[in-house]
C-alpha cells in the first residue's frame, strides 16, 4: 500500500537513530528527526519504510495512506492559511518595554582607583597631584564607563532584537510562518492524493534584518553601547547637570601628612571618594537620559523591512500555492 512518511515530532526524543538507518530523513534545527521531501512512497517502498516505522522506540514514525478526499476544497485550504498568516503580527517595540530601573545603570567599578606615592612640600601641591590622576585615570575615561553601562544594558533588554537565531523575535516569527507554510503544504498534498506536491523549501522561512538593513542601520543596535546617540546623549546631560566639572570633585580629595627628620611632607590620599561621587552622578545622568526611546527607534528601523520582507515572502507562498492547484 502507498502512502507518506511522517514524523511526530511531539514522540520524537532525538536520538538519531532513523538518521543512520535511512536517507529520506534529516535533523532538524530543534535536533529532532524530520522528513526531507513529502512524497507518496510506493509499495516496496513502503515495505522498506514499515522497517523504520518498527525501529522507532518512540512510535514518532509512521505512514499515512493515502486518500483522495474528493469534499476537501483544496483553495478553501489555501485561503484558511492566508487568515492565519495574516493573524501572523510583527509588532513595533515600545520604549516601555525597554525601559530598565536606575539601579541597572551602576558605574561600580568601571574605573580604577589610583593612590599617590609621591612626597610634596605642601598640602596644595599633594592634591593637585592626586587630582591629576584623579581626572586622568577617572574623569577623562567617563566615555569607555557609559560605553561599558550602556553595553550590559544592550545584553540584557535588547538582546533578542540583534542576535538573529531561531530564539530570537525574528526566528519566532519565522517559526510560526513556517509550520503554517508547512501545514498548508501537508494538507494539499493529502488532500489532492499526492497531485499537488509543492517544493522542498517551501515552508523554509529564513529572514532576518541583517539581510535587509544598511551596516550603519544595524550598527545602532549590534553596537548600541558606541555607535546609537545614547552615549552622546547620557555624557551631554551628565555635563548639563551642576557641579560635575572635574573641579568640583576636588573637594572629595585630600592628603596627608607626615613628619621626616628634616620637615613635614605631604602626600595626596586615594582617588575613591571622588571615583564614588563622579560614578553617582554618571548613574543619575544615564537614568535621566531616554535611553530606551533611542533604542526603541533603532529597533523599529530593523522591524520595519524585516515586516515588510515577510510580507513579500507570504504573497509569494500562496501565489506558488493557488498556481499548484
Amino acid at each position: 500500500m502507498s502512502g507518506v512518511l511522517r514524523i511526530n515530532s511531539d514522540k520524537c526524543s532525538g536520538c538519531g537513530a532513523c538518521l543512520v538507518y535511512t536517507n529520506w530523513i534529516r535533523e532538524a534545527n530543534d535536533g529532532k528527526a524530520q522528513v526531507k521531501e513529502l512524497r507518496t512512497l510506493n509499495a516496496e517502498e513502503s515495505k522498506l519504510v514499515q522497517e523504520l516505522v518498527d525501529l522507532c522506540l518512540e512510535g514518532a514514525i509512521h505512514i499515512d495512506p493515502i486518500v483522495v478526499d474528493n469534499r476537501v476544497d483544496l483553495s478553501s485550504l489555501i485561503y484558511k492559511a492566508m487568515n492565519q498568516l495574516m493573524n501572523v503580527q510583527v509588532p513595533e517595540v515600545k520604549a516601555e518595554s525597554l525601559k530598565a530601573p536606575k539601579e541597572q545603570f551602576n558605574y561600580d567599578g568601571k574605573f580604577r582607583t589610583s593612590f599617590d606615592y609621591g612626597k610634596y612640600k605642601s598640602y596644595e601641591k599633594a592634591i593637585d597631584a592626586i587630582f591629576k590622576l584623579f581626572k586622568r585615570e577617572a574623569y577623562q575615561e567617563r566615555d569607555k564607563a557609559i560605553m561599558s553601562v550602556l553595553q550590559e544594558y544592550k545584553e540584557k533588554y535588547l538582546s533578542e532584537y540583534y542576535l538573529f537565531t531561531d530564539n530570537s523575535f525574528y526566528g519566532k516569527i519565522n517559526r510560526q510562518i513556517s509550520s503554517i507554510l508547512n501545514q498548508l503544504k501537508e494538507e494539499l498534498y493529502t488532500a489532492s492524493g499526492g497531485r499537488v506536491s509543492l517544493p522542498n523549501d517551501f515552508a523554509v522561512v529564513n529572514i532576518y534584518p541583517n539581510q535587509l538593513v544598511s551596516k550603519n542601520t544595524l550598527e545602532t543596535v549590534t553596537l548600541f553601547e558606541s555607535v546609537s546617540r545614547a552615549r552622546w546623549d547620557v555624557d551631554h546631560e551628565y555635563r548639563d547637570s551642576t557641579y560635575t566639572s572635574a573641579d568640583d570633585y576636588r573637594t572629595y580629595l585630600d592628603a596627608d601628612d607626615f613628619e621626616m627628620p628634616d620637615r613635614t611632607w605631604w602626600r595626596g590620599r586615594d582617588t575613591r571618594e571622588a571615583i564614588a561621587e563622579l560614578a553617582k552622578d554618571l548613574q543619575d545622568a544615564t537614568g535621566w537620559t531616554y535611553v530606551e526611546d533611542i533604542a526603541a527607534q533603532s529597533i523599529n528601523e530593523l522591524i520595519k523591512p524585516y515586516r515588510a520582507a515577510l510580507e513579500k515572502l507570504m504573497y509569494e507562498k500562496i501565489t506558488l500555492a493557488k498556481r499548484a492547484l
